[in-house]
């Protein structure tokens, strides 16, 4: 414990030295204001009566696309839905969160696993939702899809909608369900067969620990707190002991949603410094992978070819962190906030301001070079516009902003 304790103190000293090269001009703040709105206005605008979104669009009014939907994606916009209306409370946005909402009802099976009439998982009905999915592959339940769906269902909960404490009791049970005893997950679930014990997702423990939370913000039930706890205690723990930190914003959204309720804890599992240490890692890794030579012309952007949803989600994970690190980080945080800057500068760049797509968030800027896998598959969807971008870009405009106004 006492080596430990000395090798995360060498960190943090490494970690508060680090010099960001930032671009000294920051994104003016009404225009962030103005974008949020019209990427808020692009999910109402494109959320159907019966509340399904409009999964993809294209920029090339040429390009068409099938009936492939996310429901996972799907409850992902909720979620960024229930941001802007923190920020910009509206009739329309609680009518489309509980629509929105109902669809996921109607297109999913929220019914009890096995026997367990205590716990509810959100089975995807496959065939509705993806004709190519649905020969050969077993109806299965989704860590993230509980996780999400969870999230989803607090919104409309907020909101009126037809979502009840009991339903989402019953899922949140399902997440403890999926729960290994060492704090770690179960990422898949299927009938007769069970948890599935070699699939592994980078962001699924994020969205579920976030569930439980938000759901403890409304119930106060303990449960989900010291499970959140443990959970959070695995992946900081693993990532120490391993060395690998992957970009999740999910863990670190979890952790300033968790942070807010840690004295709620009797002796929790998981250390305050431990937490700090694993998203001041996770945030200064993302800064040295974001590309600044302005010669590229996606300077801010985290990917080449400009890929619009992982600067996204950077921004989010990274502006979660500048919320609750505490004095000792502070230059740190300068850096963080400069790295955010840069890349929300690249985002409104990238954002579509006029016509039917405006608020839309292309996939990428432009073109990659090379003719590998991943060049042709940037290159061929280029000006796609799916959900999970528009959510994600709206989602970091929000946490940007509110960091900027402090």
């Amino acid at each position: 414990m006492l080596l430990r304790k000395m090798f995360i103190s060498v960190l943090l000293s490494a970690m508060i030295n680090f010099v960001y090269a930032a671009d000294e001009v920051r994104p003016d703040i009404l225009i962030v204001r103005e974008r949020i709105k019209l990427a808020t206005g692009y999910l109402l605008n494109h959320c159907d009566r019966y509340g399904r979104f409009t999964y993809r669009n294209s920029i090339d009014p040429a390009k068409k696309y099938g009936m492939k939907y996310n429901l996972l994606r799907h409850c992902g916009a909720v979620y960024a839905l229930g941001m802007a209306r923190e920020l910009n409370p509206s009739a329309e946005i609680d009518s489309t969160i509980r629509t929105a909402c109902n669809f996921l009802r109607d297109n999913s099976f929220f019914a009890p696993v096995e026997m367990r009439t205590d716990m509810k998982a959100i089975w995807t009905i496959h065939e509705k939702l993806d004709s190519k999915m649905a020969s050969g592959n077993p109806i299965m339940a989704k860590l993230g899809g509980a996780g999400l769906g969870l999230i989803a269902l607090v919104e409309d909960y907020k909101v009126g909608g037809k979502t009840k404490l009991e339903d989402m009791v019953a899922l949140a049970n399902f997440i403890l369900f999926m729960q290994k005893p060492d704090g770690d997950f179960y990422y898949k679930y299927y009938p007769q067969q069970g948890h599935d014990k070699y699939f592994v997702s980078q962001y699924y423990s994020g969205e579920a620990i976030l569930g439980l939370l938000k759901l403890y913000e409304i119930d106060k039930n303990s449960k989900w707190l010291k499970a959140a706890d443990f959970g959070l205690y695995f992946l900081a723990n693993h990532a120490l002991k391993t060395g690998s930190y992957p970009p999740d914003h999910w863990v670190i959204l979890a952790t300033r949603q968790f942070l807010k309720y840690y004295t709620d804890i009797d002796k929790p599992a998981c250390s305050k410094d431990l937490l700090f240490f694993h998203s001041a890692t996770t945030a200064k890794l993302l800064m040295s992978q974001q590309i600044l030579d302005r010669s590229t012309g996606i300077a801010g952007s985290f990917r080449a070819g400009g890929q619009t949803c992982p600067t996204s989600t950077r921004v989010e994970g990274m502006m979660a962190a500048y919320c609750f690190l505490p004095e000792k980080f502070n230059k740190l945080k300068d850096d963080i906030y400069a790295s955010c800057s840069d890349a929300i500068k690249f985002l409104l760049a990238a954002q579509i301001t006029k016509g039917d797509l405006s608020g839309g968030m292309p996939r990428s800027t432009q073109e990659m070079a090379g003719n590998d896998g991943e060049a042709i598959s940037n290159n061929s969807r280029k000006d796609e516009i799916r959900i999970d971008y528009v959510q994600h870009s709206l989602s970091a405009f929000v946490m940007y902003l509110l960091n900027s106004q402090k």
